[in-house]
């Protein structure tokens, strides 16, 4: 099988064989035999290091001994050698699984159906997926530390034409560099244990030295899953809520309904609609109902690589005409796995937005096109509180037939996530 080569059968093959004879013992002659194996390849690996059936062996009996997340740190080791291992990845998953890192098991699973796998197996891993996907309790989390040059998405422009006049901007309104952190979760929690019902929460905290740049946000739903074969259909309704520089932003209703279906073991394709409601208690002239429709794509060509696609339309409908907009969205990410733990992703994205009405200031209609790219660097090998060390490089141009309306933005953000 792809994934173990050489020795490592050998080592597979043994510690099969031991755990066999262990079944026939009392649990605790069986915990005996396994802290005795445990010790035998500890002893192994400090006399040659870089023998990965001995790493094999030591993280299976670290999972057998229920030490979930020492397995884990070992098998992820392997990885940093041979990120193609498919038999290291999918234990990895099992007890990621196991210590409730299910986010990240999600992704492992998904990586290993890369690989040619016998048919029960392969059942058995889609099962496992669509089990996360609608049946478990998931929390994510990235703390980082973030320099912008334009948080606020300030004007770049020095000078604006209104009705043939140049006015100059102030110096206050132009873009304006700050640092600060930069915080975000996201969480599903059944209702009870394997239910199809469940709550969900995400939200992001911004908190920047120039404090106009200071956002929360909030969004909370309740739903269900359906599952249905090789797909989940999800409906789910609730409210979501923001503030901007220290100031209440808006508030409103919230639903959405989803189709993830899975096309094939290496490939997915999720469509969705949702309607959002803005309710802005300042700028009574932006409140709008937002009408979003989108499809993603997400494609494993092998165990070390994934392609992640989307098409989006998004229709705001504000309370004036000349803020309502039709927004079409698309966006391409590619991630590889390198030796050394090394996992680089590349995001490019693209917007074009056409307003509906004439701007009130420039009697003349808005047109928006705004692009993004974005460089994301993490080392699997490198673990503080179950979270990943990612350093992010992103870029973000827009360019509005209104100079007003135009900016660039370029950030750093040095933090911890937990993707991988």
């Amino acid at each position: 099988m792809n994934g173990l080569r050489g020795p490592l059968w050998a080592a597979l093959l043994f510690f099969m064989w031991h755990s066999s004879v262990l079944a026939e013992d009392p649990r605790e002659t069986k915990r005996a035999y396994l802290e005795d194996t445990l010790e035998e390849a500890e002893r192994l690996i400090v006399a040659d290091p870089d023998d990965l059936q001995l790493h094999f062996i030591r993280g299976m009996a670290l999972a057998e001994l229920g030490r979930y997340l020492e397995a884990a740190d070992e098998f992820r080791w392997m990885l940093t050698r041979d990120p193609s291992l498919m038999r290291p990845r999918l234990e990895l998953g099992r007890v990621l699984v196991l210590s409730g890192q299910h986010d990240s098991a999600r992704y492992n699973f998904e990586q290993v159906l890369a690989h040619e796998l016998p048919d029960d197996v392969r059942r058995n891993i889609l099962n496992v997926l669509a089990r996360l996907r609608e049946r478990t309790a998931t929390f994510s989390v990235g703390v980082d530390l973030v320099t912008d040059s334009n948080p606020v998405q300030s004007t770049s422009a020095r000078e604006v034409e209104i009705d043939g006049l140049r006015y100059r901007v102030s110096p206050d309104g132009r873009s304006k560099e700050s640092k600060g952190v930069r915080v975000t979760f996201e969480g599903t929690l059944p209702l009870w244990e394997e239910s199809l019902w469940f709550l969900r929460g995400n939200g992001e905290l911004q908190e920047y030295s120039d404090d106009r740049a200071n956002v929360r946000y909030l969004q909370l739903t309740a739903g269900r899953n359906f599952h249905l074969p090789d797909r989940t259909v999800t409906l789910q309704a609730g409210g979501h809520a923001s503030s901007y520089g220290g100031d209440r932003l808006y508030e409103g209703a919230l639903a959405a309904v989803s189709d993830y279906h899975q096309v094939r073991e290496d490939a997915a394709v999720k469509i969705g609609v949702a309607a959002y409601q803005f309710h802005y208690h300042d700028y009574p002239y932006l409140s709008a109902w937002q009408g979003a429709a989108h499809a993603q794509g997400f494609y494993s060509p092998s165990s070390t690589s994934r392609w992640e696609a989307l098409l989006g339309l998004v229709r705001n409908d504000a309370e004036e005409e000349a803020y309502s907009y039709l927004q079409a969205q698309c966006a391409g990410r590619y991630v590889k796995e390198l030796v050394g733990g090394w996992i680089v992703g590349m995001l490019l994205s693209g917007a074009v937005s056409r307003y509906r009405a004439p701007d009130p200031i420039f009697s003349e209609t808005r047109r928006d096109v705004e692009k993004k790219a974005q460089l994301d660097v993490a080392n699997r090998r490198i673990r503080f509180w179950r979270l990943t060390p990612r350093l992010q490089l992103g870029h973000v141009d827009r360019d509005s037939n209104l100079d007003l309306y135009a900016f660039e933005r370029t950030y750093v953000r040095l933090g911890l996530g937990g993707d991988f």
